[in-house]
Protein backbone atom coordinates (compact mmCIF):
# COMPACT_ATOMS: atom_id res chain seq x y z
CA UNK A 1 0.00 0.00 0.00
CA UNK A 2 2.68 2.73 1.09
CA UNK A 3 4.21 1.71 -2.58
CA UNK A 4 1.33 2.39 -4.52
CA UNK A 5 0.98 5.54 -2.83
CA UNK A 6 4.58 6.90 -3.12
CA UNK A 7 4.37 6.05 -6.93
CA UNK A 8 0.92 7.98 -7.11
CA UNK A 9 2.90 10.67 -5.32
CA UNK A 10 5.55 10.71 -7.14
CA UNK A 11 3.74 10.64 -10.74
CA UNK A 12 2.06 13.41 -9.17
CA UNK A 13 4.54 15.69 -8.60
CA UNK A 14 6.48 14.76 -11.80
CA UNK A 15 2.77 15.96 -13.51
CA UNK A 16 3.17 19.40 -11.37
CA UNK A 17 6.93 19.62 -12.52
CA UNK A 18 6.11 19.21 -16.31
CA UNK A 19 3.14 21.16 -16.12
CA UNK A 20 4.62 24.35 -14.39
CA UNK A 21 7.77 23.90 -16.85
CA UNK A 22 5.32 24.14 -19.92
CA UNK A 23 3.36 27.09 -18.10
CA UNK A 24 7.02 28.48 -17.88
CA UNK A 25 7.90 27.79 -21.79
CA UNK A 26 4.68 29.56 -22.52
CA UNK A 27 5.32 32.46 -20.47
CA UNK A 28 9.32 32.60 -21.65
CA UNK A 29 7.33 32.74 -25.48
CA UNK A 30 4.92 35.38 -24.93
CA UNK A 31 8.04 37.12 -23.17
CA UNK A 32 10.00 36.81 -26.87
CA UNK A 33 7.46 37.76 -28.48
CA UNK A 34 6.86 40.92 -26.97
CA UNK A 35 10.47 41.77 -26.92
CA UNK A 36 10.51 40.88 -30.28
CA UNK A 37 7.70 43.63 -31.12
CA UNK A 38 9.00 46.29 -29.32
CA UNK A 39 13.02 46.23 -31.14
CA UNK A 40 10.39 46.07 -34.16
CA UNK A 41 8.87 49.08 -33.21
CA UNK A 42 11.92 50.57 -32.21
CA UNK A 43 13.65 49.90 -35.50
CA UNK A 44 11.37 51.42 -37.38
CA UNK A 45 10.97 54.23 -35.77
CA UNK A 46 14.58 54.84 -35.82
CA UNK A 47 14.03 55.37 -39.67
CA UNK A 48 11.19 57.40 -39.65
CA UNK A 49 12.55 61.60 -40.35
CA UNK A 50 13.36 63.69 -37.54
CA UNK A 51 13.67 60.93 -35.46
CA UNK A 52 17.22 60.95 -33.91
CA UNK A 53 18.89 58.83 -31.29
CA UNK A 54 20.29 60.49 -27.63
CA UNK A 55 22.21 56.54 -27.49
CA UNK A 56 20.82 53.57 -25.64
CA UNK A 57 18.17 53.08 -27.66
CA UNK A 58 16.22 56.20 -26.61
CA UNK A 59 14.78 57.96 -29.52
CA UNK A 60 13.37 61.35 -30.32
CA UNK A 61 11.51 63.80 -32.17
CA UNK A 62 11.63 67.52 -31.88
CA UNK A 63 8.00 68.45 -32.02
CA UNK A 64 8.97 72.02 -31.14
CA UNK A 65 12.06 73.87 -30.06
CA UNK A 66 13.31 76.06 -27.70
CA UNK A 67 15.74 77.96 -26.65
CA UNK A 68 16.00 78.85 -22.81
CA UNK A 69 18.00 76.91 -20.59
CA UNK A 70 19.21 73.30 -20.01
CA UNK A 71 18.51 71.36 -16.60
CA UNK A 72 21.08 69.06 -14.95
CA UNK A 73 20.26 65.94 -13.37
CA UNK A 74 19.86 67.08 -10.09
CA UNK A 75 17.73 70.04 -11.71
CA UNK A 76 13.75 70.26 -10.12
CA UNK A 77 11.83 70.48 -13.71
CA UNK A 78 7.98 71.72 -14.40
CA UNK A 79 6.89 69.32 -17.53
CA UNK A 80 4.33 68.67 -19.45
CA UNK A 81 4.27 64.79 -20.54
CA UNK A 82 1.17 62.10 -21.62
CA UNK A 83 3.02 58.48 -21.47
CA UNK A 84 1.22 55.84 -24.08
CA UNK A 85 1.89 52.03 -24.78
CA UNK A 86 3.28 51.32 -28.44
CA UNK A 87 -0.44 50.23 -28.97
CA UNK A 88 -1.43 54.19 -28.13
CA UNK A 89 -2.73 52.89 -25.09
CA UNK A 90 -2.83 55.58 -22.37
CA UNK A 91 -0.99 54.66 -18.71
CA UNK A 92 0.05 58.50 -17.79
CA UNK A 93 -0.27 62.02 -17.96
CA UNK A 94 0.44 65.28 -16.65
CA UNK A 95 -2.76 66.38 -16.77
CA UNK A 96 -5.01 64.00 -14.83
CA UNK A 97 -6.37 64.73 -11.61
CA UNK A 98 -5.56 68.20 -10.87
CA UNK A 99 -4.47 69.31 -15.10
CA UNK A 100 -1.22 70.93 -13.89
CA UNK A 101 2.14 70.16 -15.34
CA UNK A 102 4.40 68.16 -12.87
CA UNK A 103 7.36 68.55 -10.86
CA UNK A 104 10.18 65.89 -10.75
CA UNK A 105 13.88 65.93 -9.65
CA UNK A 106 15.25 64.77 -12.99
CA UNK A 107 17.70 62.38 -11.37
CA UNK A 108 14.60 60.60 -9.63
CA UNK A 109 13.27 59.50 -12.85
CA UNK A 110 13.46 56.49 -15.34
CA UNK A 111 17.04 56.42 -17.56
CA UNK A 112 15.04 57.66 -20.52
CA UNK A 113 13.67 60.56 -19.02
CA UNK A 114 17.08 61.70 -17.47
CA UNK A 115 18.62 61.56 -20.24
CA UNK A 116 16.13 63.53 -22.76
CA UNK A 117 15.58 66.19 -19.77
CA UNK A 118 19.45 66.99 -19.56
CA UNK A 119 19.31 67.61 -23.46
CA UNK A 120 16.10 69.69 -23.50
CA UNK A 121 15.91 73.33 -23.77
CA UNK A 122 13.00 74.95 -21.35
CA UNK A 123 10.01 75.55 -24.21
CA UNK A 124 11.10 72.36 -25.77
CA UNK A 125 8.52 69.61 -26.62
CA UNK A 126 9.92 66.36 -27.61
CA UNK A 127 8.51 62.95 -28.06
CA UNK A 128 10.56 60.07 -26.47
CA UNK A 129 10.77 56.21 -27.27
CA UNK A 130 11.83 55.03 -24.32
CA UNK A 131 12.67 51.19 -24.91
CA UNK A 132 12.08 48.94 -21.66
CA UNK A 133 15.60 49.34 -20.70
CA UNK A 134 15.45 52.49 -20.13
CA UNK A 135 12.15 52.47 -18.81
CA UNK A 136 10.36 49.86 -16.34
CA UNK A 137 12.86 46.69 -17.71
CA UNK A 138 11.25 43.57 -17.48
CA UNK A 139 9.52 44.29 -14.13
CA UNK A 140 7.32 46.86 -15.69
CA UNK A 141 4.91 49.41 -13.72
CA UNK A 142 1.79 48.77 -12.26
CA UNK A 143 -1.12 47.11 -14.12
CA UNK A 144 -0.71 49.77 -17.03
CA UNK A 145 2.64 48.74 -18.07
CA UNK A 146 4.11 44.86 -18.68
CA UNK A 147 7.09 44.44 -18.66
CA UNK A 148 9.24 44.68 -21.40
CA UNK A 149 7.35 47.84 -22.43
CA UNK A 150 8.60 50.66 -24.95
CA UNK A 151 7.21 53.75 -23.63
CA UNK A 152 6.62 56.70 -25.67
CA UNK A 153 6.12 60.18 -24.51
CA UNK A 154 5.42 63.78 -25.18
CA UNK A 155 7.26 65.50 -23.01
CA UNK A 156 7.54 69.18 -22.63
CA UNK A 157 9.65 71.21 -20.65
CA UNK A 158 8.51 74.46 -19.00
CA UNK A 159 10.46 75.17 -16.34
CA UNK A 160 13.56 74.65 -14.15
CA UNK A 161 12.78 75.44 -10.42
Amino acid sequence: MLTAATTITSCSNQNNAHDAAAVTAQNDSIEARQMAKEETFLAQKAKEPGVQSLGGGLLYKVLRAGNGAQPTSTSMVTVDYEGKLIDGKQFDSSRRGSGAPAVFRVNELITGWQVALVNMHIGEKWEIYVPAEAGYGERGAGRDIPGHSTLIFQLELIDIN
